[in-house]
């Protein structure tokens, strides 16, 4: 397979899993958010927030393909992904009314945040296996420099 059709085949997948996992954390928080425990069929605009956080969930999801150029480099791929959760965001959230004008101030602090937060724990535990690569990498070229050495 082309280095373009395994990255296509990627971007399906974080596709679809981000649009599953939006369908999830909607269904979750609707049933946390309700006092009734029919929440589901009664509210006439749920099928609506289950397509608007499957579809947001997707875009962040899929989104992070970026992450795979690597001529990018790691800030140009964060600065992408990050703008473009945030549109997907801003425009979800004005179609579904998640968060009022008044308090939308506050989400958008906690949004970056949270996803700082986020890149900071991938960055840093991609940066512990890189180390561990490294590692390895060196024992088995001392491990190969004593061989020679002992022919």
């Amino acid at each position: 397979m082309s280095e373009s059709g395994k990255i296509r085949r990627t971007l399906i997948i974080l596709t679809l899993i981000g649009f599953l996992g939006g369908i999830l954390i909607e269904v979750i928080i609707g049933m946390c958010v309700s006092s009734q425990e029919d929440w589901f069929f009664d509210r006439p605009s749920m099928i609506w927030q289950l397509i608007g956080s499957g579809l947001y969930g997707a875009v962040a999801m899929g989104g992070s393909i970026v992450y795979q150029f690597e001529r990018w480099g790691l800030l140009k791929a964060t600065l992408v992904h990050y703008t473009l959760t945030l549109a997907a965001f801003l425009i979800t959230n004005a179609a579904l009314n998640w968060f009022p004008a008044s308090v939308l101030a506050i989400v958008l602090i906690l949004f970056t945040v949270v996803y700082f937060i986020i890149w900071l724990v991938q960055y840093l535990r991609w940066k512990k296996t890189i180390q561990e690569m490294n590692q390895d990498l060196e024992r088995l070229a001392d491990q190969k420099k004593n061989e020679e050495e002992h022919l």
